[in-house]
């Protein structure tokens, strides 16, 4: 949402004009005062509406490692992360997936080179008690078939993740 100079959300024509402007302005006055920055739709069920990401340092996370050796493509890239975060979220327990998703779904991209780093994260996470997946790629585009091309850690407590992932840079 874009202002003019100096106005204020409350007198702004564009807002004042627009009933949907007025609700989520509401939303996010409201989720302000909280630390939370909201965005999308605007409910007063617990469970639709409103998604929130926390100003607050996240409990719970997810990290996502890519193999930068592979020379994948972005577009690659981003469905090899893809694939990764959902497989390990969908083998998550209930609980922890309904408190990252209520933190703001909070994830990192990291990198690193070769199938024997990304296994040995994998150990490591298990080791932990982390739940992971490693992907394995169909080959039909940009890398053979069965090429392991990322893996993720978490969701789960930040400190657990970070040990695991903590000496990688982001991608």
């Amino acid at each position: 949402m874009s202002r003019t100079k100096g106005s204020s959300p409350d007198s702004d024509p564009r807002l004042a004009s627009s009933s949907s402007g007025r609700m989520l302005l509401t939303c996010i006055k409201a989720q302000l005062g909280n630390k939370t920055v909201a965005f999308g739709r605007t409910s007063s069920h617990p469970d639709r509406g409103a998604i929130t990401a926390s100003a607050r340092s996240p409990t719970v996370k997810q990290a996502i490692v890519a193999r930068a050796d592979l020379g994948m493509g972005p577009g690659k890239l981003a469905a090899q992360a893809a694939h990764a975060s959902l497989s390990v979220y969908e083998d998550t327990d209930d609980r922890t997936r309904r408190e990252w998703k209520g933190s703001g779904q909070t994830k990192v991209v990291l990198k690193t080179s070769g199938e024997d780093a990304v296994f040995r994260l994998a150990d490591e996470a298990e080791r932990r008690g982390l739940p992971y997946a490693v992907v394995r790629d169909a080959g039909r585009t940009q890398v053979d078939p069965g090429t392991v091309t990322a893996l993720a850690v978490g969701p789960g407590p930040e400190a657990e993740v970070d040990a695991v992932t903590g000496d990688l840079s982001l991608y």
